[in-house]
């Protein structure tokens, strides 16, 4: 399946095959003439909860397969030559010397295609002279097949050797071709057909995961599939917490005022004549500072000492 169909599939499909699956599953598992469960109800939303899930997950192993197919039926040049990644340039020779005694167009049967007969023994000898030529070999196994049509290449620094990896990978070469090499049948990814791999795996599996993620903590109590149902209790119930937290903060810091001010008047305590003056210095302190911070009346000032000062010799302090 090609990039835009896959992408087309995960945007329709999953809904409408969890629709058929559930129908499906209720005619299996529900008895002619017991009630099933109808939409809108709790059970029934749970169970569309359940059978999506199982659904996407079916489609990813399916979408992962099919890449892994398409890499497989596209071949390489040493799955062509029946060859392992290893073989010596003696060996890939020796290969092709017996398979040009079986293809070779003068050999071929006479009841055979004579196109598909050249064409074919064109590939394998494409395939030996690029796995004999060490720089060709290099440039196939990390860029695929469209590096054998890049004739201006000769040296391995042609093809870009000093930007590449001149190993496989380590994950690949030490997890995954081993994991490979024990499936019968199974010959383990160029680092190429790796490569291709994960960049049809990481679309698919972003698309799966985006879906399948928010159904393990939907809400189906209500008897919908509620994404983030849950989600949004919980954030009121924390918000309640916050602001009784934040209460009892305000309530503390009060008292905290309260108790600084007692403390602060302790001096004076039991004389009220000298309570009474404090009030009133503390009173006129609060007018005068609340008259000056006036935007208006510090404008006033200003412009008042710039009056003083107009008539004022150069370096002069003070406002006389």
């Amino acid at each position: 399946m090609s990039g835009p169909l896959s992408l087309l599939g995960w945007t329709f499909l999953p809904n409408l095959v969890t629709g058929w699956a559930q129908s499906l599953y209720y005619s299996l598992t529900i008895r002619a003439g017991d009630p099933k469960p109808q939409p809108g109800t709790p059970r029934f939303a749970e169970h569309r909860r359940r059978i999506h899930i199982l659904v996407v997950s079916i489609y990813l192993l399916y979408t992962i397969y099919e890449a892994d197919y398409d890499l497989q039926r596209a071949s390489t040049f040493y799955a062509d030559l029946s060859l392992p990644l290893t073989a010596t340039d003696r060996e890939v020779k020796s290969r092709f010397r017996r398979l040009a005694a079986l293809y070779h167009p003068d050999k071929a049967t006479a009841g055979g295609d004579a196109n598909a007969v050249n064409a074919y023994f064109v590939h394998l000898k494409t395939a030996a002279d690029t796995l004999s030529d060490p720089a060709k070999r290099f440039a196939y196994e990390r860029f695929g097949p469209d590096a054998v049509r890049w004739n201006h290449c000769v040296t391995i620094r042609d093809y870009l050797y000093t930007v590449s990896r001149p190993g496989h990978p380590a994950v690949l070469e030490k997890v995954v071709n081993p994991m490979l090499g024990r499936l019968a049948g199974r010959p383990p990814y160029l680092p190429f057909q790796a490569i291709e791999f994960a960049r049809k795996l990481s679309v698919t599996m972003y698309v799966a995961f985006s879906q399948i993620g928010p159904l393990l903590a939907a809400d189906t109590s209500g008897g919908q599939v509620l994404v983030g149902g849950r989600k949004g209790v919980s954030e009121e119930v924390a918000l309640q917490q916050g602001l009784e937290r934040l209460d009892v903060m305000v309530k503390s810091l009060d008292g905290d005022a309260g108790r600084l001010l007692q403390t602060e008047m302790a001096p004076y305590a039991g004389d009220e004549e000298m309570l009474q003056t404090v009030r009133g210095k503390v009173k006129e302190w609060l007018v005068q500072n609340t008259i000056r911070s006036d935007p208006m009346v510090k404008d006033a000032l200003g412009r008042s000492f710039a009056k003083r000062r107009v008539d004022a010799p150069s370096g002069a302090k003070g406002n006389r």
